[in-house]
């Protein structure tokens, strides 16, 4: 269930999520970047980098604009493969100028028992649909959910996070594979998310992964788009607040946004060292956590007075 990941846990997988943006931003024309040798202390072992024609979702369709990037990375630790999906600093700016095209859901690998009805957002689905998993071993290229079976091999739990834009990638990457041969095996944790579908793909993917969270800040306007009846959020999702985090974040735009923050809100000392000395890449992000929840009378707070839970995310 969804309370089998805890915020502290989930802290940490949005702390890989960040070096995931992090190793990107270095230099996003490399495909293949070195890990943080933080998560190569603690064991990791890379299993190779998740690689997806670069879209954007446009008024008239989803556009490429680039070659492939580097969308994130596969790990294993023990008994544990995680896919880590990065966001974008740009999806902010998407927000004000895309219109979100659903499409209907299609799985790779057709499955009898997948709705007719449930539809995605094309742009999203273009992404994934593109993606394979580059090997750390030399392997050729293969399809992102063939590659995590194969390393899935022998029981081994499979992890699917990602925050922003990395979100709705994880989420479709989660469903590929729960509704395959990996089934309970399967998890999904996921920040600030924008609506991967209709209420029957939400209701659908809730059906079939059954151990999953989402993490969604009340001040972030991404976890509130695409609208329209043609899509809506998960269920198992928690809406974090600034009254109730374990972390005080400066009232702005991108900072509501970055995954350092959310990750501060669910475990503020877990993440500290990364506010206090941040990675190459997250120098600017980690201004954005003030320090500890003390109780301080706030913007943000003052702000949400008498909303209560009527703004949804």
């Amino acid at each position: 269930m969804a309370g089998d990941i805890s915020n502290a846990v989930a802290a940490g997988y949005g702390l890989m999520v960040m070096h995931a943006m992090d190793i990107y931003r270095v230099n996003p024309a490399n495909l293949t970047p070195a890990l943080p040798p933080i998560l190569i202390a603690a064991g990791w072992q890379c299993l190779g980098y998740i690689i997806g024609n670069d879209h954007l979702p446009v008024k008239n369709g989803p556009i490429q604009i680039g070659g492939p990037v580097c969308y994130g990375y596969v790990v294993r630790l023990n008994n544990e493969v995680v896919a880590v999906f990065r966001g974008t600093d740009r999806f902010v700016e998407w927000v004000e100028d895309a219109e979100f095209l659903p499409t209907l859901y299609r799985p790779i690998v057709p499955n009898p028992l997948s709705p007719l009805d449930a539809k995605v957002e094309s742009g999203f689905w273009s992404i994934y649909a593109s993606m394979v998993l580059k090997s750390s071993r030399g392997d050729p290229d293969r399809p992102l959910y063939q590659a995590i079976e194969a390393e899935a091999a022998g029981g081994r739990s499979v992890t699917v996070t990602g925050h922003s834009l990395g979100a709705p990638l994880g989420t479709y990457l989660a469903l590929e594979l729960a509704q395959r041969q990996l089934g309970n095996q399967v998890s999904g944790c996921f920040f600030a998310s924008p609506h991967p579908g209709n209420s029957t793909f939400a209701t659908y993917f809730d059906k079939t992964v059954k151990n999953y969270r989402v993490f969604n800040y009340i001040l972030d306007v991404v976890p509130r788009v695409p609208l329209g009846p043609d899509y809506t959020h998960l269920p198992q999702r928690t809406v974090l607040r600034p009254a109730t985090s374990e972390a005080s974040i400066e009232l702005d735009v991108g900072c509501n946004h970055h995954v350092i923050c959310y990750s501060a809100m669910l475990d503020y000392e877990l993440t500290e060292p990364f506010k206090t000395n941040p990675p190459p890449g997250e120098e600017s992000s980690a201004t954005c956590v003030l320090g500890p929840e003390i109780g301080r009378p706030s913007l943000a707070k003052l702000l949400l007075t008498g909303v209560g839970d009527v703004v949804q995310v």
